[in-house]
């Protein structure tokens, strides 16, 4: 495989943990008579840029399917470390309403919320369509672009080029899910402004 940042062969493996099933892949009652489908989870780094990222065997819509049932903001510390990360990060970087916030696999909107109730522009990028419309859910009680509310989302994620491509500017890029398989390659956009950092 090619890596995803910089494009050199990826041969060297990172760490082997064998087969899993998909994270997230919650089985129903009916669910529990078949065989759990598994996918090796191979994790391997760059010699050149050193990313760490996966090996993949599925398909983008094998692991973002339309039931996918994790939601950030149903936990409360996860929620209270997000808003505490925002406060930190827009001191230390002064954010404000000249700056873009972009977040890849943004969920529910649980870390961009934060910094839209500080009036800071932001982009949720996200993959999977449960969680994204929780997240315009949220735009829209809240008042939506149309009312000043500087949020945007995009999904369902098939091509990061094409986002990346109309954004003119970003001050901070948080890839809070960095080894999931969407093509979002940032080497391909000249956003020399751009801090990433990742929050953990």
């Amino acid at each position: 495989m090619k890596c995803r940042h910089c494009g050199a062969p990826v041969e060297h493996s990172f760490v082997d943990l064998g087969f899993a099933p998909p994270s997230n892949a919650y089985l129903h009652a009916e669910d529990l008579r078949h065989p759990e489908v598994h996918y090796p989870l191979r994790v391997l780094v760059c010699h050149r840029c050193w990313l760490v990222q996966t090996e993949d065997y599925a398909r983008p819509e094998e692991l973002f399917s339309a039931d996918y049932a994790y939601f950030s903001s149903t936990s409360s510390t996860w929620l209270e470390h997000a808003a505490s990360y925002a406060d930190m990060i827009t001191e230390r970087l002064q954010l404000g309403s000249q700056s873009f916030v972009i977040e890849v696999a943004s969920n529910d909107g649980y870390l961009l919320k934060n910094f839209v109730a500080a009036g800071i522009p932001c982009l949720g990028i996200e993959p999977t369509t449960s969680t994204a419309a929780a997240a315009e859910a949220q735009e829209s009680q809240s008042g939506g672009n149309s009312s000043g509310n500087p949020w945007d989302i995009d999904w369902p994620v098939k091509d990061g080029r094409r986002i990346w491509s109309r954004v003119t500017m970003c001050t901070l890029t948080c890839p809070t899910s960095t080894t999931s398989p969407v093509d979002w390659p940032p080497y391909s956009s000249p956003k020399a402004a751009s801090r990433w950092n990742f929050p953990i």
